[in-house]
């Protein structure tokens, strides 16, 4: 009976993690669309965002600088969320107790606008729970960083205000 408890706990609290992530991503792109970063045409420039963003976080996990690292997953997830939503494809996560060994490397050549594989939001899960990090907390305190900032679109990449 306990043992039945303890995974129905589990699987809530999974559930709730995966219903989250969904609340996020359309807080995420529809703060994407409110700047105007919502075209195809601007996958590449989203692209090379999200690859400036893998960059920052792999300088972090180089400095075990764990507040940086945490913040550089929660990017890396908004950058895919929005490029997704360029290229009209979703990201779901399946927040399992199976962690696959993933680094930023591996993350990189599974997200591409050529390749976009469906499951890079898991890839990145993977990645992030190698150091310890739960990615939707990470998405959620990113997303918490970005929300209120303002700034414009240039050229189809958001340049916020100083």
């Amino acid at each position: 009976m306990v043992r039945w408890r303890k995974e129905d706990a589990n699987r809530r609290k999974q559930m709730n993690k995966e219903e989250r992530y969904k609340q996020l991503c359309e807080q995420v792109v529809a703060w994407a669309k409110e700047r105007d970063l919502i075209h195809p045409e601007n996958t590449g420039k989203q692209y090379l965002k999200f690859l400036e963003e893998v960059g920052e976080t792999a300088r972090a996990i180089l400095k075990n600088d764990k507040p940086q690292i945490i913040d550089g997953f929660g990017d890396i997830a908004i950058t895919i969320i929005i490029l997704g939503e360029q290229l009209k494809r979703r990201y779901t996560l399946s927040c399992t107790n199976t962690i696959i060994e993933m680094d930023l490397h591996e993350v990189v050549r599974r997200v591409s606008p050529d390749f976009c594989n469906p499951s890079a939001m898991n890839f990145l899960h993977d990645a992030a729970a190698r150091y310890g990090l739960d990615l939707v907390e990470c998405l959620e305190s990113a997303y918490n960083e970005i929300k209120d900032r303002k700034g414009k679109t240039v050229n189809g990449s958001f340049h916020k205000e100083q």
